[in-house]
């Protein structure tokens, strides 16, 4: 996987900052090109990591357009990857014809 794109927000609460990465990923499935998205949060106490959370899914559609869309959408909504696949799920099961 490659990185195409990568759009980032920081939040903080208190004395505890989260810092979540939006990356748009370009690979190869059945020798087609296909992109996909990842979703990272970085908790931090101070200066020090105290957690990572982390999903992707590697392979949404062939039209990096219809992907770059779900990521404007992700971070528009500072989406957690706990949630990435309960809000793009259905985009991802519509967007599977694409590779046909």
């Amino acid at each position: 996987m490659k990185v195409i794109k990568s759009l980032n927000t920081s939040i903080k609460y208190g004395s505890r900052r989260s810092v979540y990465y939006y990356r748009v990923v370009r690979g190869i499935t059945h020798g087609v090109q296909a992109y996909g998205i990842e979703v990272e949060r970085v908790d931090y106490e101070g200066e020090d990591i105290v957690s990572i959370e982390r999903d992707a899914v590697e392979t949404i559609s062939p039209h990096p357009h219809k992907v770059y869309e779900l990521l404007n959408l992700l971070y528009s909504n500072i989406v957690s990857p706990i949630h990435l696949i309960d809000v793009i799920g259905e985009y991802v099961d519509e967007y599977v014809s694409d590779f046909n």
